[in-house]
């Protein structure tokens, strides 16, 4: 029999002091998270947008905290999430309007989002970026979810879509 640690008639106090600790940091998590939608929600509001405060949040949040606060957004706002906000705001637009859309949406959406740019708006530029910045695995799940979410065949747009010499090179890659 092993004989009890120092620390064995503290346990229940670590472990009260533990979800004390994981208590505040949710709180915490929940303050901030609300304090930059409304930061959001604010830069948007009115004519035109306050492109720098919009930036200031984005920009400087993780993917996992963008996507909370795109969630709270759709719970508070009526089922928008944020990169509808992004696109229902006129005045981003162009590129600008493409990266902040890119940042908040989720690897796997942003891929199909690059997709469908490519298909839809001809776009070759998206498709060489989904091509040459993704790792091979996330080219694979972003094929699978594509095709999924379209119910159709990525080679076969491909192979329908494009011309060569990017369609050799697009379906080499997804191979």
């Amino acid at each position: 029999k092993a004989a009890p640690s120092e620390l064995s008639g503290d346990l229940a106090s670590l472990k009260a002091l533990l979800t004390r600790g994981l208590q505040e940091y949710g709180a915490l998590v929940n303050s901030c998270s609300t304090t930059d939608l409304t930061r959001v929600v604010d830069a948007c509001a009115g004519w035109g947008a306050d492109d720098t405060e919009f930036i200031r949040v984005i920009s400087t949040r993780s993917k996992g905290y963008l996507a909370r606060l795109s969630k709270d957004h759709r719970d508070t706002y009526g089922g928008q999430d944020l990169g509808a906000l992004i696109a229902s705001e006129t005045s981003l637009s162009g590129w600008f309007s493409q990266l902040a859309t890119f940042i908040v949406l989720s690897p796997a959406h942003s891929d199909l989002r690059l997709l469908d740019l490519a298909f839809n708006d001809g776009d070759n530029d998206a498709l060489i970026e989904f091509l040459c910045a993704r790792p091979p695995w996330r080219m694979k799940r972003a094929k699978a979810t594509w095709e999924g979410f379209h119910d159709a065949s990525l080679v076969d747009k491909l192979n329908d879509t494009l011309k060569n010499p990017i369609r050799d090179i697009a379906l080499n890659c997804l191979k």
